[in-house]
């Protein structure tokens, strides 16, 4: 054996029982987003998502982020708002997750000049890529393609919100209901899923998908979900279905509760939403590199829930702005600045500590150069 395969044996094995030692701590990525600049302003809705994905396996589905009035506009047969009506999607797209994904849109108040700023919440679900074959009309009328919901979060005006695991839930459980305006049934169903969403017992959020006020609604009802009668509530995508307006809870929480006990994904998720007025937008950083995982010599050897570091390491970061572009990248180590950058992909390279063992906190200012900045933060573990 030669000297530098002994060196590499040895780190191996210590690095492994303090793996051990660790397993039960509470680490996890920790991201920054700017204030919230809430007026009435012309400005645009920052949506920012991230999902690590936790299995070793590479993670295939779809993202949808749910743009929603919370008191919606649309009121119920018995003259009473629904809750959570759906306006649009802000994300509706395929994604594929390997370690983490990041994603950030922009919504203009240019190009959404009906959505209000005072009334307004972003819900995100993944749906997995496996199809189920399920009825709109069980047992076995209106069949469709249910695609089940790993992991959901919502946030409101200058929040962030993220995918919840309990005791008792795996996840946190997404229903989208179909409704009608004119439906003498549907304000039973809509009041008892609100009723559970407002008791914050248990992770729950729900959609209402209210037949005939906008296309993307329609679509998902039609198209996706094949429904047939209204009230119709979609339980994770699918994988609970009930049909009828019942009044009591009951019958919503035991769906609610099947679905929560689900095997699912494991999904690390968070949803934010921020509003910046007069189109102002500060840079979008994020740390690519660490993610969550064990890092031997820059080398990732396996998935953890938090970053984990043997050896001298590269840290990454990406960053860009829709306006004045990027003029540079700071990092900073525990607070002291270690590096900067000022072309992409922005690198501190070959980061090494001296000592044996340390918690560290890794920070990186993304700089415009109409003079905002940015930031995102993680914790790491370090063996020399």
């Amino acid at each position: 054996m030669t000297k530098n395969e002994d060196i590499y044996g040895k780190i191996l094995i210590g690095s492994i029982t303090l793996l051990l030692m660790l397993s039960s701590l509470p680490l996890a990525v920790i991201g920054t987003t700017t204030d919230s600049i809430y007026d009435e302003d012309t400005g645009s809705w920052q949506i920012d998502v991230s999902i690590t994905n936790l299995d070793a396996l590479t993670y295939n589905g779809r993202l949808r982020v749910y743009i929603v009035e919370p008191v919606s506009r649309w009121d119920n047969y018995d003259g009473e708002p629904f809750h959570f009506g759906l306006l649009d999607f802000a994300i509706n797209e395929e994604i594929s997750i390997d370690d983490t994904y990041t994603r950030q849109v922009m919504l203009s108040s240019e190009e959404f000049t009906d959505m209000p700023n005072d009334n307004v919440m972003v819900i995100a679900a993944v749906f997995n890529s496996t199809a189920h074959e399920q009825y709109a009309y069980p047992p076995d009328s209106n069949p469709f393609d249910a695609y089940y919901v790993d992991a959901a979060a919502a946030a409101e005006p200058g929040s962030t919100g993220s995918n919840t695991v309990t005791e008792n839930y795996t996840h946190t459980v997404f229903c989208e209901e179909g409704v009608l305006t004119g439906c003498p049934h549907c304000p039973a169903m809509a009041d008892a899923l609100y009723q559970i969403y407002e008791s914050g017992d248990c992770p729950f959020y729900f959609v209402s998908l209210i037949w005939g006020k906008n296309d993307v609604t329609d679509d998902r009802l039609t198209d996706d979900f094949n429904m047939g009668v209204a009230p119709t509530a979609f339980f994770d995508g699918g994988y609970e279905v009930l049909v009828g307006g019942y009044s009591s809870e009951s019958y919503y929480r035991a769906r609610i509760e099947t679905c929560g006990q689900r095997d699912v994904h494991e999904l690390d998720m968070s949803v934010s939403f921020q509003w910046h007025s007069d189109l102002v937008f500060p840079p979008s950083v994020t740390i690519e590199e660490p993610g969550n995982g064990l890092y031997l010599f820059n080398e990732k050897v396996r998935n953890l829930s938090y970053p984990f570091i043997i050896g001298s390491f590269s840290i990454e970061a990406s960053a860009y702005d829709n306006e004045s572009s990027v003029d540079y990248v700071e990092f900073y180590i525990n607070g002291e600045k270690r590096k900067t950058d000022s072309f992409a992909p922005y690198r501190f390279p070959n980061w090494d500590e001296k000592g044996l063992f340390g918690k560290y906190t890794i920070k990186a200012v993304a700089y415009d150069k109409a003079g905002n900045q940015n930031s995102d933060e993680i914790t790491v573990w370090r063996l020399f």
